[in-house]
């Protein structure tokens, strides 16, 4: 009988792109029992990078308006396999309850409330392997069931070989299929003057700084500041700037 790692990885050359592998990676979930997967290419990306705009996790199946609201509150950043993923470099199984997610009956970690059950509407038990790779970066690949009553134990005896191999060639992929992404020009919203604005907040000026060095008045500044929040559905000019690098809109050498 083949295994299941060998069809991946056969299927996984000839795939035409992410969506080709999320179908694929679901498809790995679903034979194993465990029918909802995940995948992160940095932990510490507290912003992941959107493909074609879309959240990778919307792209794998997971409620979109579930997704927008953890990662509006911040709550991926207390999520527990995910952040274990910094302390331990073997697979892990994991399951939630009233008092968290546990691995072998310890807490990962400790979990606001809020974002404990808002985790728990959608994950009961869990399987994550983690993916150390250069520069420090760490990434994870996790297959979930929302049902808690699942035996996620003997699932973990049985496939965790395979879902390491699988894991790992996923990761590889998933990189190159993003860094592609991201050589396709997007559309670009910003005006010439709302671009140098956010430049040099970017780098560390303020309001009163950036006029003097454009020449404008400080209201001008800000006018344009506010303008690129609103044009890049940013929250603040924080995130307005992360969301420029991120489409390439901006670069450290504007």
């Amino acid at each position: 009988m083949e295994r299941i790692s060998d069809w991946f990885l056969d299927k996984l050359e000839t795939a035409s792109g992410l969506m080709d592998g999320i179908a694929l990676l679901r498809e790995v979930g679903e034979r194993v029992g465990l029918p909802l997967p995940a995948a992160t290419l940095d932990v510490d990306d507290w912003d992941p990078p959107l493909y074609r705009d879309r959240p990778l996790a919307v792209l794998m199946g997971w409620p979109e308006d579930w997704v927008t609201e953890f990662r509006a509150q911040g709550l991926n950043r207390y999520d527990p396999f995910t952040n274990y993923c910094r302390f331990e470099h073997r697979p892990f199984h994991w399951r939630t309850n009233d008092s968290g997610t546990t691995w072998k009956g310890q807490l990962l970690n400790g979990m606001p409330r809020h974002a404990m059950q808002a985790l728990r509407k959608q994950v009961g038990v869990g399987i994550t392997i983690p993916i150390y790779r250069t520069c420090g970066r760490i990434g994870h690949v996790t297959f979930t069931h929302h049902d808690i009553t699942t035996d996620v134990e003997s699932l973990f005896r049985v496939h965790r070989s395979d879902l390491f191999l699988i894991a790992h060639h996923f990761i590889d992929a998933l990189d190159g299929w993003v860094k592609r992404d991201r050589e396709i020009p997007d559309f670009d919203p910003l005006t010439p003057r709302e671009k140098e604005c956010l430049h040099w907040v970017s780098m560390g000026n303020t309001d009163e700084q950036v006029s003097r060095i454009l020449f404008r008045s400080p209201a001008t500044t800000r006018f344009h500041i506010k303008n690129a929040i609103r044009k890049l559905g940013a929250t603040n000019r924080a995130h307005a700037i992360s969301i420029a690098y991120q489409r390439r809109l901006l670069s450290p050498h504007f």
